[in-house]
């Protein structure tokens, strides 16, 4: 608290008491206010309602500080030139600078300020709206680190290939069981090979289909397996056991359940199947036994 009456008085949490706020804190500590109408002063608003500080995890509210930080430099910039080509340019720049994950990372945090500042009369718009995040490059999987295994809880984080969504979920039996099988290695990635190196694409697509040769020489899998395949297999699995196709969408790391319901279509089709298969055996018994 600054100790410091605002004057005029304004209505709690209004425009102008979140402007009268800041300048009152600036003259406090000798700085010059972000001018209004600019992303210094939005970001100030932003930053200075119960939203920040309270809806936050402590480890979120420091990311999202990480990118408002980067962003400093463009205190100045108007709200009116913050378009959606605009945006697209932040987030270019962000990802030949910082990566692909930081450059999604700069659209989630503008988006969530824009939206503070529409719902407090601040800006008119949401520029971030219709600009795509970045999708993850085929093979990012084999470079995931190794601090997407926590194993004391058993859980693993990835990002979804498809959607871009951030996914924690307990590891199966069968793939705990294999992550503690891994050999120690000073790799960065989670994954290693043989010689405890990270992966390389080429590479373990080929370890995996000898495998697969292998298994079904052996006849433990079926011919025609591959590895996005598995997916499929997954969410036609869930749906057997009754799990929703939300729950599912969730689980595969999709924003919507149109994918899942295509994925799970199989599950629901064969016992509806098998139903009129037997009606119709039914039906021709009973013929076979008039004639």
């Amino acid at each position: 608290m600054t100790g410091t009456r605002l004057t005029p008085p304004h209505a709690l949490g209004s425009p102008e008491w979140w402007q009268a706020l800041q300048e009152a804190r600036a003259r406090i500590a000798g700085e010059p206010a972000e001018r209004p109408g600019t992303w210094g002063a939005l970001v100030t608003s932003y930053r200075a309602s119960p939203r920040f500080p309270k809806d936050l995890a402590p480890r979120t509210r420091k990311d999202y500080q990480a990118v408002l930080d980067y962003l400093a430099p463009l205190h100045d910039v108007v709200l009116t030139r913050w378009s959606r080509s605009f945006v697209a340019g932040l987030r270019d720049k962000a990802q030949t600078q910082k990566g692909r994950r930081f450059a999604n990372y700069v659209l989630s945090v503008v988006s969530v300020v824009f939206a503070h500042g529409i719902e407090f009369e601040l800006a008119a718009t949401n520029p971030v709206r219709d600009v795509r995040k970045l999708r993850r490059p085929k093979g990012e999987a084999l470079a995931a680190g190794r601090d997407s295994w926590n194993r004391t809880a058993g859980t693993r984080t990835r990002i979804s290939a498809k959607s871009g969504k951030v996914v924690v979920v307990k590891a199966p039996e069968v793939v705990v069981a294999a992550l503690h099988r891994l050999p120690a290695h000073a790799a960065a990635t989670l994954l290693v090979n043989s010689r405890g190196e990270p992966w390389a694409e080429n590479g373990f697509r080929g370890s995996f289909f000898r495998l697969i040769r292998t298994l079904e020489a052996a006849g433990r899998v079926a011919d025609g397996l591959t590895f996005h395949g598995l997916r499929h297999t997954a969410a036609t699995q869930m749906r057997r056991l009754g799990f929703d196709t939300r729950t599912i969408a969730d689980m595969l790391g999709q924003e919507t359940e149109g994918m899942a319901a295509h994925y799970s279509r199989e599950a629901d089709l064969e016992p509806k199947l098998r139903g009129v298969v037997t009606k119709l055996d039914e039906e021709n018994r009973k013929r076979e036994g008039s004639v």
